[in-house]
């Protein structure tokens, strides 16, 4: 019987490594997985076997990298809310506002005050 290949454990840190920090440039957090596959050179599907070997989703990943953009930008004291929210590929700022209080346990402005 032949043994199927896997890449290990290596190669997937390394897609979900490029795959991060083509969500971090700039509106990369609306990227589409489609979208984001393609610039990867990958299927859909071997993208997300990659991301499940490195032990994350693409959701997941996509949202680990709006909040670290989140909380940098709400660190600055002149940035609107609102802004953020656009700049992270949200349609409504109450959509960020809950996604993030369920990502952190706060509200943008309680996380701002915070800090």
């Amino acid at each position: 019987m032949a043994t199927i290949f896997r890449p290990g454990a290596a190669v997937a840190s390394a897609v979900a490594a490029r795959l991060r920090n083509a969500l971090d440039q700039g509106n990369g957090s609306q990227l589409l997985i489609e979208d984001a596959a393609t610039s990867l050179g990958l299927s859909v599907r071997t993208l997300q076997r990659r991301l499940t070997e490195a032990g994350l989703s693409y959701t997941a990943l996509r949202n680990q990298v709006r909040l670290e953009k989140a909380s940098r930008l709400i660190q600055d004291p002149d940035a609107q809310l609102i802004d953020v929210a656009y700049q992270l590929g949200f349609s409504d700022p109450g959509h960020f506002t809950r996604a993030f209080k369920r990502w952190t346990g706060l509200a943008p402005r309680q996380f701002r005050q915070r800090r």
